[in-house]
């Protein structure tokens, strides 16, 4: 048990090592790979980390970081990374809290790089939007219409940073489980489990988890749901949108015909 330990913690070092992103002890516990009958506590992961014999050859820590053995250089990337993805929600931050309030949207979950901090001067922030049920295209299109208007979709000339929308999904379709490429999933498992919830209306990202808890504690035996820094959360109260919404929701085939004639990709 303990030698099978040892390797799920290798494991998850190893694959975080190829983002360059080194864990610390509690991002260790939360990640760790691994098909286990009850979640590993944070003292029997310390135990391992201390005494593990294959660990002590493969595993350095140092500066409240764990990452592989001749890595060391991963600690002063992500903290170079950390400082880069600070810049892009201070600069986004008000265009997020734009998209918010955007007719059918019901929540944006930032995903990717961006989720774990760990960007480069030239990543995107990439979003998933979930939408109110059957309004998924004209979600879309009220999202495309104003990042497209400031220009900052991937791919257009400005300097700011560009916010991609990665994945659109409605309230009533959050069981992601289907899209995997199989059990063994661990990439789509770790995107999933490591969305960021900065808009959040009436419990989206809750029963986001709901739906998807059982397939990902099958693979990540300790995932559990993030909570975000409360100054990255965006509130409000909407006043108008429901109104605009009843009177939208009949035309979502409208929605989708323009989107496919001027808008075929996100």
């Amino acid at each position: 048990m303990a030698l099978q330990l040892e390797k799920s913690i290798l494991a998850t070092v190893a694959y975080f090592d190829v983002f360059e992103y080194p864990l610390s002890v509690l991002e260790l516990q939360r990640l760790l790979l691994g098909r286990r009958s009850t979640p590993c506590g944070l003292g029997e992961l310390s135990r391992a980390l201390d005494a593990g014999v294959l660990l002590e050859k493969a595993v350095r820590r140092k500066g409240g970081f764990l990452y592989s053995r001749g890595r060391e250089h991963v600690r002063d990337v992500r903290h170079g990374r950390f400082l880069a993805a600070e810049k892009k929600y201070k600069q986004s931050f008000r265009l997020i809290r734009f998209l918010s309030y955007l007719p059918f949207v019901r929540a944006l979950l930032v995903c990717n790089s961006m989720a774990l901090l760990n960007a480069t001067p030239g990543s995107d922030i990439d979003l998933v939007v979930v939408a109110k049920p059957g309004g998924v295209w004209w979600a879309r299109l009220f999202c495309l219409l104003l990042l497209s208007a400031l220009r900052r979709r991937p791919g257009q000339a400005s300097a700011t940073p560009k916010i991609c929308l990665s994945f659109f999904v409605d309230e009533a379709h959050v069981d992601v489980r289907e899209l995997r490429m199989g059990e063994n999933d661990i990439d789509f498992a770790y995107w999933v489990a490591n969305f960021y919830p900065i808009y959040d209306a009436g419990g989206v990202y809750a029963r986001l988890w709901a739906a998807n808890g059982a397939w990902l504690s099958g693979v990540l035996p300790n995932a559990r749901p993030i909570i975000p820094h409360p100054s990255r959360i965006v509130r409000h109260t909407v006043i108008l949108r429901p109104m605009v919404e009843l009177l939208l929701a009949p035309l979502s085939s409208l929605a989708r015909a323009v989107q496919q004639k001027k808008f075929p990709a996100a």
